[in-house]
C-alpha cells in the first residue's frame, strides 16, 4: 500500500496504489485482498478489473489465483467525508 497523501481537505478524494505478490514457493488459489480504512474516509471505486466488496470502512476483491512471484496493483479511489454531531443542549 502506498502512501497517501500528507493531508486532505474534507469532501476531498484521492487514491492509494494496493500493490500485491505471491512469494511463496507454489501458485496460490482463491486469493482475497482486504483493505480497512481509516475512520473518515469512504470507498469510490478501484481500477481493478473485479467487484469489489465493500462495507462500512473495509473493501475485499477477489482476484483469483496468483502463480509464483506474480503481482500485480491497483489504484484505490477515497474520499475524506465530513461527519457532522449534533449535540442536544439539556437546560435545567
Amino acid at each position: 500500500l502506498s502512501d497517501g497523501p500528507s493531508s486532505v481537505g474534507l469532501g476531498e478524494s484521492f487514491a492509494y496504489q494496493l500493490s500485491f505478490n505471491n512469494q511463496g514457493y507454489d501458485d496460490a488459489p482463491d486469493v482475497l485482498l482486504k483493505m480497512q480504512f481509516p475512520k473518515g474516509l469512504t470507498y469510490e471505486g478501484d481500477t481493478s478489473g473485479v467487484s469489489a466488496n465493500c462495507s462500512v470502512r473495509e473493501c475485499s476483491w477477489h482476484i483469483g489465483s496468483l502463480k509464483k512471484s506474480q503481482a500485480g496493483s491497483f489504484e484505490v479511489k477515497v474520499k475524506h467525508i465530513l461527519r457532522i454531531y449534533l449535540i442536544k443542549k439539556r437546560i435545567l
